[in-house]
């Protein structure tokens, strides 16, 4: 038995895991040198409490494949090896995520703002590194491309920066990081009140801090906003937050309070961590393109020729190239522009069509002089619920009883109809030709997200 694409994404993802792993050790063990160990226990604590930086720390997007970079590079800072953070962080910006460029600009201006000579030094490194880094970028994009000169990150800054294409995704005010996305990363909201705290006290870190809030704050300029964006400051204002541990029980009158802190601390950030499993484990119910790829998949032999259209939706939630297991014999299609698309669908060029109800795709197979038959309806997570929470805390109340405990939390999902998978059928022949009897039932088969348990790898 082959190797499954499937298997092949579970390993790289494990890879990658395992490098934001590293790079989140050697930063602990960095902030256990330079600090103490009190600090370090308190920044793992908060960090690991935090569900976007553990959650997605092997999801094969491009900032968490340039995390480990930024994981080393912010150790390196605080050792105060300033020309191979910047160094790291230029070459992650070139060939990883341009906005890393960015972050490294604030970073040399805030640390050396004081020092000329120093300056010119770490411009000088980041010129150096840049240029070195753009040769890298461009041989191999070039090469797996088969095209002359890729440069990734400089295509997509002048697509998304110089000619603002990235607003037909959507504009969010000025604040909407420090307002809406940043407490939203940190996840504990004693985090960022600690870390305000501790640039009061003058923290040796402090620098760092008003590096990250320039970079924030230089983001809020664009109009699309996306948490991503400034993922990579969390470390920073983490590790603020538990330097600020240790000085506020300094400050509270009375021995009690200063007892009492660090417990309630402790018990918040509980908290925290047990949302953060609540949200991985909602989260497996968000990746229905996955399973309805899986299912479409099973639907005809791998070896006579099938065309698959799947509409943005799909391939945002989960279908990957990695689950296009029948290739090359199958033509999977992933057409976003309206005017191929239209082209393709007036030829009949498609025999199955995994599409949400809110795609044009959708509204084509319902209005469509063709036959299409609905296969199969994958359910995911359309929202949360606080009513059976309220309802299970009423009956401990009424009735003392922990009846249901084991189902509260599925109960609080909101599941619903996500993507349906249909099947164009030409004639009576070709559906004999393709299926077996049992498979063709009346009524399409049901599938929840979730259950499979493959959402794990999208």
């Amino acid at each position: 038995m082959g190797v499954s694409g499937l298997d092949l994404q579970a390993a790289a993802r494990a890879c990658l895991g395992a490098f934001n792993a590293i790079g989140m050790i050697y930063f602990y063990n960095t902030v256990k040198t330079v600090y103490n160990a009190s600090t370090a226990n308190w920044y793992i604590l908060l960090q690991l409490s935090q569900f976007h930086m553990i959650f997605y720390a092997s999801r094969t997007l491009p900032n968490f494949m340039a995390f480990p970079f930024v994981w080393i590079s912010l150790a390196l800072l605080l050792k105060n090896k300033h020309k191979r953070a910047i160094s790291l962080l230029v070459f992650a910006g070139v060939t990883l995520r341009a906005e890393l460029l960015a972050l490294a600009g604030t970073i040399t201006l805030a640390t050396t703002f004081d020092n000329y000579k120093k300056l010119k030094l770490l411009i000088k490194t980041a010129a150096i590194t840049g240029i070195a880094a753009s040769f890298v970028t461009v041989a191999i994009d070039s090469y797996f491309w088969r095209q002359p000169f890729i440069f990734p990150e400089l295509y997509s800054f002048l697509f998304n920066i110089v000619a603002q294409k990235n607003n037909e995704w959507g504009v969010q005010p000025f604040g909407a990081y420090f307002q809406l996305y940043l407490p939203l990363l940190l996840a504990n909201p004693a985090t960022l009140a600690l870390a305000v705290f501790s640039v009061t006290r003058n923290s040796k870190l402090n620098r760092l801090i008003y590096a990250a809030t320039a970079y924030t704050a230089l983001y809020s300029f664009i109009g699309h906003k996306e948490w991503r964006f400034i993922v990579y400051i969390v470390p920073i204002i983490t590790l603020a937050a538990a330097d600020g541990v240790q000085s506020v029980p300094l400050v509270i009158p009375g021995a009690s309070g200063q007892r009492l802190f660090k417990p309630v601390l402790a018990a918040v950030t509980g908290l925290a961590f047990i949302a953060s499993l609540f949200k991985a484990y909602a989260s497996s119910y968000n990746y229905p393109g996955g399973y309805a790829l899986q299912a479409v998949n099973q639907m005809a032999p791998a070896e006579m020729p099938v065309a698959v259209y799947m509409d943005v939706f799909t391939c945002m939630t989960g279908a990957t190239k990695f689950g296009q297991s029948n290739e090359p014999t199958w033509t999977y299609y992933k057409t976003e522009k309206e005017e191929d698309f239209r082209e393709e669908w007036n030829k009949g060029l498609y025999d199955f069509a995994l599409v949400s109800a809110a795609s044009e795709p959708y509204a084509l197979i319902l209005n469509s002089t063709d036959s299409w038959v609905l296969r199969h309806i994958v359910i995911a997570m359309h929202g949360v619920s606080i009513d059976p929470l309220k309802q299970f805390a009423q009956q401990i109340l009424t009735e003392r009883s922990f009846k249901g405990y084991e189902t509260l939390v599925d109960r609080t999902l909101t599941l619903g109809d996500s993507i349906y998978v249909y099947e164009r059928v030409h004639s009576a022949g070709d559906i004999s030709a393709w299926y077996c009897q049992q498979c063709r039932s009346k009524d399409p088969e049901r599938i929840v997200a979730g259950d499979a348990g493959i959402a794990n790898f999208m």
